[in-house]
């Protein structure tokens, strides 16, 4: 298959071999088109080599990407840390859902947390959580 800078040469090659009269305003026209043509086809072969490069530079960021994901984001390393589920302390009478005032998200609280005096925050909004407590 001809590229387009191959095809618009052609055409330009044929326009030359047909010995076409410049003089006459349709030949003009024609000839326009022609140098038009062979202008845009260079224009695009700029354009896919830009392409191509660019490309080649995505995929090297995308490579260095997936070595940076893959030294602080191992998700199997994290999970070998905890292999057996005794090594979990969970006590789910401990744990509290309160829903934000202000922007309404689900907020988990440790039962630990509602003993202190300092205020609590919704991790959402920032915004002070105002617990209703009860017996």
């Amino acid at each position: 298959m001809a590229t387009l800078k191959e095809k618009a040469a052609y055409l330009k090659g044929l326009a030359e071999g047909m010995g076409i009269d410049e003089a006459k305003n349709e030949n003009k026209l024609i000839l326009k088109l022609i140098e038009l043509v062979d202008d845009m086809s260079e224009r695009i072969d700029d354009l896919e080599d830009y392409l191509d490069e660019l490309d080649a530079k995505v995929d090297e960021i995308d490579e260095d990407l997936g070595a940076v994901e893959e030294d602080f984001y191992d998700e199997d390393e994290d999970l070998d840390d905890f292999d057996d589920e005794d090594d979990y302390d969970f006590d789910d009478d401990d744990i509290y859902e309160f829903s934000c005032d202000n922007c309404g998200d689900s907020v988990f609280i440790d039962g630990d947390l509602l003993d202190s005096d300092e205020p609590l925050t919704c991790p959402s909004c920032g915004e002070e959580i105002k617990i209703p407590l009860e017996d």
